[in-house]
């Protein structure tokens, strides 16, 4: 009896479990064949997928808060095909003429990709150009958000601020070099979507985003401005390869302006041509000339052996030193310190030089940053050099104290002359409106004075360099004038022609540094093509600062002939 109703009971759950599958099996062949759409939804809700928390790229602006680089949202458009369906294939030239893009081409590019889950098809589509596409209601064609770069002071600071790829990354310029700042980090998230892209749920965040960082450059627009358009006017005028300016408030080594010319337009990037991509200012180095002479100067007032009115021969106008000949533009017999500055003799620095000897030069200009890399974080930069020899020779001696045998970058020369303007101390360069970085005592400041004083005689002297003058305000500067190497040797008639300067030259504001590469019209010497670009930039910036003149007195018509510009090289 009990052998049999064990029977019955095992009968019994044998018959239920097979009833439970008969109709577990009936009910998904009947989902299957009359109620599909049930599957597909409870399938699409189970697709788990990680996304990425996209983070904004930060934005840069200059100091007063004007936008240099900005990111606005873009529509990504991409393609599954293997979710696409022969209909949704049927649709590719509705598709094509949505994106603007050739039937044949396009239809091949998903055709060619069957098993891939990603393609791109369109990036950087404005919103409303995404939208329209996805009203197709193609499956398989899905939209992401992104972000485009956009430049609103375009080729004004194109090499400054620089760019970045498709992806977001920075290449160049302040992108490239704060790129960690500027791109954060995006986060990840867990969601649950559908086969057509489209969020189900969001599940939980896996790794959470790191914001970016906004950027105030110590850049005013303004100036910048100002700078770009006065080294376009003169790279055209004078016929130059190219200019560069750096305008540098001497207080806090704030870089206020720093501009090239010719540049680029990098919200255009078919039309860049990339040579003119570098940031000339800090990436070409070249030998200075005459502009390097106030600190040979400097060397000889702190040895004792000089003051402004020692008198110097530089008849009879050539001088020879070790079997090379070094020759003077303007001719006279006897120079005071403050004169062989003012006609930019070569003869009475070389002779000033050869007696202190190269020592005190060249650590004078060690003390100036010459020869050391500036704190700008800038990708590109090229440090220049100064000459390091176990035995010097008079030549190497001489040629060092009027700036040749040594490299710099234009915002080196700025830099270095922060010391006259801050009565001996150097103000290191900043890029960034608030990272100020301390000053260094690098000259005596009774000295850097007085050789201040000299060059306010090298623009104010009747034979001085009447092109950089600004009205209402004393100016104190040098003008230089370098050839220009090449292929193994000096090239033939070409130069570098340079000014530097500051202004007030009674409580220096602003110290500024210019350029100009190999002009072939008009003429090359530094008074006569840099020092007229300085004056306009300088007067520009004074004005639009609105610091205070200090020379309102009545000054007279100075008569610039071209014989007083070559006496200052």
């Amino acid at each position: 009896m009990n052998g049999y109703s064990n029977r019955y009971r095992f009968s019994v759950v044998l018959l239920v479990l097979a009833a439970l599958t008969l109709a577990v099996v009936t009910r998904l062949f009947y989902l299957k064949l009359y109620d599909s759409e049930f599957l597909n939804e409870q399938g699409d809700r189970r697709t788990v997928r990680h996304m990425s928390i996209p983070v904004t790229r930060g934005l840069i602006t200059d100091r007063n808060g004007s936008p240099l680089a900005v990111s606005t949202e873009v529509s990504t458009i991409w393609c599954n095909p293997k979710e696409m369906r022969p209909e949704d294939l049927a649709r590719i030239p509705d598709l094509a003429k949505a994106l603007g893009r050739p039937v044949a081409e396009l239809d091949t590019y998903i055709r060619s990709h069957p098993k891939k889950g990603f393609l791109y098809l369109a990036r950087g589509l404005s919103p409303i150009e995404g939208e329209d596409i996805m009203a197709l209601g193609i499956k398989g064609i899905h939209q992401t958000k992104e972000y485009k770069r956009y430049y609103p002071s375009s080729d004004l600071t194109a090499q400054l601020i620089g760019l970045v790829n498709v992806d977001g990354e920075g290449q160049e310029g302040i992108e490239l070099g704060y790129n960690d700042w500027l791109s954060g980090r995006n986060g990840v998230r867990e969601v649950l979507i559908n086969p057509r892209g489209s969020i189900v749920e969001n599940v939980r965040v896996v790794k959470q985003p790191k914001p970016s960082q906004d950027i105030a450059l110590s850049i005013d627009l303004r100036l910048q401005f100002l700078a770009y358009h006065a080294l376009q006017k003169a790279v055209e005028k004078f016929g130059a390869l190219s200019g560069s300016a750096v305008l540098v408030n001497p207080k806090t080594g704030q870089i206020l302006a720093m501009a090239n010319f010719p540049s680029y337009n990098p919200n255009n990037r078919a039309t860049i041509n990339p040579s003119f991509m570098r940031n000339r200012a800090l990436t070409d180095v070249f030998e200075p000339g005459s502009v390097i002479k106030p600190f040979s100067m400097s060397a000889a007032l702190a040895s004792g052996k000089f003051n402004e009115n020692t008198q110097v021969s530089v008849a009879p106008g050539w001088f020879v030193i070790d079997g090379h000949t070094i020759r003077d533009v303007a001719k006279r017999n006897v120079l005071t310190m403050t004169e062989v500055l003012i006609n930019s003799s070569n003869i009475g620095m070389s002779k000033v030089a050869l007696e202190i000897g190269p020592r005190p030069i060249v650590e004078q200009l060690a003390r100036a940053g010459f020869g050391s890399p500036l704190s700008l974080g800038f990708p590109g930069e090229n440090a220049g050099s100064l000459p390091n020899h176990v035995k010097w020779s008079k030549i190497a001696t001489a040629s060092m104290s009027y700036g040749y045998s040594l490299a710099v970058n234009t915002a080196e020369l700025a830099q270095a002359y922060t010391i006259f303007a801050n009565d001996g101390m150097l103000a290191p360069l900043s890029l960034l409106r608030d990272n100020i970085q301390p000053q260094v005592q690098a000259m005596d400041p009774q000295i850097a004075h007085r050789v201040r004083m000299m060059l306010k005689q090298v623009v104010e002297d009747p034979s001085g360099v009447a092109r950089a003058r600004v009205p209402g305000y004393q100016v104190a500067g040098k003008s230089g004038t370098a050839r220009r190497s090449g292929g193994g040797g000096y090239k033939e008639n070409t130069y570098r022609s340079m000014f530097v300067g500051m202004a007030p030259a009674s409580d220096p504001q602003l110290v500024l540094a210019v350029m100009m590469d190999s002009p072939t019209k008009v003429g090359y010497y530094g008074g006569l093509v840099s020092a007229p670009v300085f004056s306009e930039i300088m007067a520009g910036a004074l004005r639009s600062l609105a610091i205070p003149p200090d020379n309102l007195k009545p000054t007279q018509t100075v008569q610039e002939e071209t014989k007083e510009d070559k006496a200052h090289t």
